[in-house]
């Protein structure tokens, strides 16, 4: 295949070689998130498929992302994979038509058995360490004198020092937004695993709680679903304490893209569950203001709850 050849006809050729599909075929450009990447629907008269060109900036992170989506591939939780070449960045799978999610229980439980054929599934590659991983965005974004990211970074080091010598281990997403989650047919697949790796299943329950649980009486459905049981004291606090790295995560990251657009002064944000939505509405590009009043919710959340009375015994019960 021609190095100059379009993407679009990279993939109408990937899909009559490799796949055995022929045209006509149709292409549409889908929305490739904050990762650059582009996303095309490439459809027959029968069947629709996805092909993603990755952004070759982040090509260290290729391996891990798709050593996890051909195991989701396999496993049943991922679409499936017809064709992936790490090298050039480019995967060919189903497209999935998304349905508007449901009501707050039906909608826990579809994540819930998304969540469990992960955690029960196929071993993955063991992952970035998320600890690490915050410590380098502390060190890009530590001048920005939005918020101080030491405290920030006391709270990450004190939530894992805590947390971690009692975690279970299983595969896990670990970035489980909205905008990495399809919902067809009644059940979720999930998309984009780039985070996927070997970690506490706690880390994917808490991005669930964070994007879809309004209130505490959710969250103890969310566990209740998971667990088969009502939740006890101890797993409440897991679950509350392990929404802290993955708010400093999405915080962090969410800051440094509303950073890299605003220019000038950075104006106060009000705080609000906006970010609740990220990903959710497609064609929906959120805009730097709406990243920075994310950034800003989440992390002011984050270093709220660190100084209540519940984060101090949330640390005692775990």
């Amino acid at each position: 295949m021609p190095v100059c050849a379009s993407n679009e006809t990279q993939a109408m050729q990937l899909l009559q070689n490799t796949v055995g599909v022929n045209g006509p075929f149709t292409i549409e450009l889908l929305s490739g998130g904050c990762s650059g990447a582009e996303i095309l629907k490439v459809s027959t008269l029968e069947k629709s498929y996805v092909a993603r060109f990755w952004n070759m900036q982040w090509v260290d992170y290729f391996p891990q992302d798709l050593a996890c989506q051909l195991i989701a591939s396999d496993a049943g939780y991922g679409p499936k994979v017809y064709f992936s070449d790490g090298a050039q960045g480019i995967t060919i799978m189903d497209y999935h038509s998304p349905e508007a999610l449901p009501e707050i229980q039906i909608r826990l439980q579809a994540l819930v058995d998304l969540l469990k054929k992960i955690h029960n599934g196929p071993v993955v590659p063991k992952g970035i360490d998320r600890a690490v991983y915050l410590d380098l965005l502390i060190e890009e974004l530590k001048d920005t004198q939005v918020f101080n990211l030491e405290d920030i970074r006391t709270i990450k080091n004190t939530v894992f020092a805590a947390t971690r010598p009692s975690a279970n281990c299983a595969a896990c997403h670990r970035d489980l937004h909205h905008g990495n989650l399809i919902y067809t047919a009644n059940y979720f697949l999930a998309i984009d695993y780039t985070w996927g790796a070997m970690d506490d299943p706690y880390a994917d329950l808490a991005n669930v709680a964070i994007f879809n649980c309004k209130t505490e009486e959710e969250e103890k459905l969310l566990l209740q679903l998971y667990l088969g049981h009502t939740p006890n004291a101890k797993e409440m606090a897991r679950l509350s304490l392990l929404k802290l790295p993955a708010k400093i995560f999405y915080g962090l990251e969410f800051l440094g893209i509303a950073l890299s657009k605003i220019k000038g002064q950075i104006l106060p944000q009000p705080t609000s569950k906006s970010y609740m939505d990220f990903g959710r509405y497609v064609g929906v590009t959120p805009s730097p203001t709406d990243f920075l009043a994310y950034a800003i919710s989440l992390l002011s959340e984050v270093i709220n709850y660190s100084v209540s009375e519940q984060y101090f015994q949330n640390l005692e019960e775990v």
